[in-house]
């Protein structure tokens, strides 16, 4: 028995020609809805792959939305790109963020959860 969703390997098997060579100087940028599971599966996924994490939401700046410090972004991918390492970056307006710096991610994958955006209901 699994202890992941099923999704978490067919995105794993999908991202395979990306990030499957260790020495390799790759951005994913993974990217959804406030709650459909983003952190979790990059998580999930730099773990399998053994690649760096940079959780956007970890750089937002206070009082600003969802608005992050780009340039510390920025920094961090060039530093892993420099000692060959692919890196994973993921929030909810990542691509943006990704746009501000000049930086096209190699691929993209969308988080879509339809239980987690589904709104309670009264009985």
């Amino acid at each position: 028995m699994s202890i992941r969703p099923l999704e978490f390997d067919s995105a794993a098997r999908w991202l395979e020609p990306f990030l499957a060579e260790v020495r390799s100087k790759k951005l994913v940028a993974v990217t959804g809805l406030i709650g459909a599971g983003k952190s979790t599966l990059s998580r999930f996924l730099a773990w399998y792959f053994n690649v760096s994490l940079i959780e956007a939401d970890f750089y937002l700046i206070p009082h600003q939305g969802i608005e992050c410090e780009s340039s510390e972004v920025d920094r961090i991918v060039a530093q892993r790109h420099k000692i060959q390492r692919s890196v994973i970056v993921e929030g909810a307006a990542i691509l943006p963020l990704l746009a501000r710096i000049k930086r096209v991610p190699d691929g993209i994958v969308l988080v879509r959860n339809t239980f987690a955006s589904r709104q309670p209901t009264a009985d």
